[in-house]
C-alpha cells in the first residue's frame, strides 16, 4: 500500500509538499498519520491530508529509481576511498595531566587546523575528550600534538597582545 500526501504550510499557507510513502497494507491510521507527520516535520505549521493509493505516479519511481541509484553510487565511491585510507589508532583511553593542561585556553578550531595540516586527523570531539581527561593521543604521535598545541592560538596571548 502507498499513501499519497498534500501538505500546506509556510506562513500563510502558501507552500505545499506532496509525496508517496510506502506503507504495510494492515497499516493502522496512528502508524500512518505517525509516518506522513514525520515526513513533514521540517514544515512550519502543516496541514497534511493523505489517501491510500495502490501505486505511486510514475514520475515518483523514476525519480526515486535516479536518487537511490546516485546515493548507492556515491556510497561505492566513499567506501572505496575509505579503504585506500590508514584507520591507525591515534587515542587511547586514559588521562594525561600535562596535555589537558596545555589545552587550557588554546582555542580549538586553530588546534584542529594544526594538527589537520600536519596529518593528524581529529575532531572537536577528541580535543574535548583529551581536555576532561577520558582520552589522549597516543605515544607516536603526542610529541606532534604537544607541539602543536604550542603553536596554536591561546586566548590569554591574545588579551597580552593587544595590552
Amino acid at each position: 500500500m502507498w499513501i499519497y500526501f498534500v501538505t500546506s504550510h509556510g506562513p500563510g499557507h502558501q507552500s505545499t509538499t506532496d509525496g508517496f510513502i510506502p506503507m504495510p497494507d494492515r497499516s493502522k491510521d496512528e502508524d500512518i498519520e505517525y509516518k506522513v507527520e514525520r515526513r513533514c516535520s521540517d514544515c512550519y505549521n502543516p496541514v497534511i491530508r493523505y489517501w491510500k493509493v495502490s501505486a505511486p505516479s510514475p514520475e515518483h519511481v523514476a525519480r526515486e529509481i535516479r536518487i537511490l541509484t546516485d546515493t548507492i553510487r556515491s556510497a561505492k565511491a566513499g567506501l572505496v576511498e575509505l579503504k585506500k585510507m590508514d584507520a591507525t589508532v591515534i587515542q587511547e583511553k586514559g588521562r594525561d595531566e600535562q596535555l589537558m593542561e596545555a589545552l587550557v585556553g588554546v582555542i580549538n578550531h586553530s588546534l584542529l587546523a594544526l594538527l589537520h595540516n600536519r596529518k593528524i586527523m581529529v575532531t572537536e570531539d577528541d580535543i574535548s575528550m583529551w581536555f576532561y581527561g577520558r582520552r589522549k593521543p597516543v605515544k607516536a604521535i603526542r610529541r606532534r600534538v604537544m607541539n602543536a598545541i604550542k603553536a596554536a592560538d591561546k586566548y590569554l596571548s591574545y588579551s597580552k597582545k593587544k595590552g
